[in-house]
């Protein structure tokens, strides 16, 4: 039974729509897929250009230009175009609050990501709110930070395959608008993101409690979205940066790609750069289990918003190269894959 399960006792878990075993201390998740053939795709969901509906998505492992999925849900509070929290599974993709012209939006809306169509009603957050990150494992959805307008530490959580509204899972180590986010199959990191000290908070997916101070990014500064990961290895891209540190070619604005060992606490070191001189602020990042890509984005000076994508090899070092195009020029983007580190295992 339930109370007293031997090793290896198998169940199907009806609130998560999962079938779980038992290690002798806890319930695990049995990450069972069957490959449609649509795995490996990467979406681009909103923007600011002005307010943007549209959802891009590419197959990661390709090069070329992203192709149109279809449109967030317009509403009269908020079209959750302007900063929305982005995450997802095999099967399903989330996005989560945002801002548009009628305000700022509280409900969270979900894609099928093996077809096209249109976004469907999940839920609402915990709190309304934009321009925070999302990450995920197979099972559960994780949004932190962003803005009330006021800059929060707020951390909310959903069971992907199960509609409703998000629950709260505990703090940030420090408010921050815009941090990048990255996980592993159980652990989550959400880095740096405006006012956030540059500090990285952890979180057990699997848990709930306040974050665990991680380490700091390199740069105090911010406004990067999502990441890539391989599942051991994490990492975010462009942000601002001060004068002494990365390289930075507008408007302290840093090409850098760097990051950490997810399961090992300490500040981010460099792994590479960014091929792009513009879009470096406001770009959104998405990956499989090797290979990261940045779109879009946004410069200072001059006032440039980009449709570039760009890649990178997530188990080396180098440079990024360019990939394609996104559909529309626009930043403040969310982004998401099927695919990604924080995937597969149990």
């Amino acid at each position: 039974s339930d109370d007293k399960p031997s090793v290896g006792t198998m169940r199907f878990n009806e609130n998560l729509a999962a079938l779980e075993f038992y290690t002798g201390v806890e319930w695990k998740t049995v990450n069972s897929r069957i490959d449609g053939g649509n795995a490996g795709r990467g979406f681009w969901i909103g923007g600011y250009s002005p307010y943007n509906l549209v959802i891009d998505y590419v197959n990661i492992q390709t090069q070329g230009n992203a192709t149109s999925f279809g449109d967030l849900l317009s509403t009269t509070v908020g079209s959750g175009s302007d900063g929305p929290m982005c995450c997802g599974n095999e099967i399903r993709g989330l996005a989560g609050g945002g801002n548009g012209p009628g305000g700022m939006a509280a409900y969270i809306q979900y894609i099928t990501t093996s077809s096209k169509g249109n976004a469907i009603n999940f839920g609402n957050l915990f709190q309304t709110r934009f321009r925070g990150s999302g990450l995920a494992s197979s099972t559960r959805g994780i949004f932190g930070g962003g803005r009330t307008p006021t800059t929060v530490n707020t951390i909310d959580y959903v069971e992907i395959m199960t509609l409703g509204t998000a629950l709260d899972f505990g703090d940030l180590v420090a408010a921050t608008k815009s941090p990048g986010s990255v996980s592993s199959s159980t652990r989550g990191l959400f880095a740096g993101g405006q006012g956030g000290v540059g500090k990285i908070s952890a979180v057990t997916i699997a848990s709930t409690g306040n974050s665990l101070d991680f380490g700091k990014d390199m740069f105090i500064g911010g406004y990067t979205h999502g990441g890539g990961s391989t599942g051991v290895r994490g990492m975010w891209a462009g942000g601002y940066s001060i004068p002494s540190a990365s390289p930075y070619p507008v408007s302290k604005h840093t090409r850098s790609i760097r990051g950490v060992i997810i399961a090992s606490d300490g500040n981010a070191v460099e792994f590479g750069e960014l091929k792009r001189t513009l879009g470096l602020t406001y770009l959104g990042g998405l990956s499989d289990k090797t290979r990261a890509c940045w779109g879009g984005g946004y410069v200072l000076a001059p006032a440039t918003q980009v449709n570039t994508i760009e890649y990178f090899q997530m188990n080396s070092s180098g440079n990024a190269m360019d990939f394609g195009d996104l559909t529309q020029t626009r930043s403040i983007l969310g982004s998401l894959s099927d695919c990604h580190g924080g995937l597969g295992g149990f």
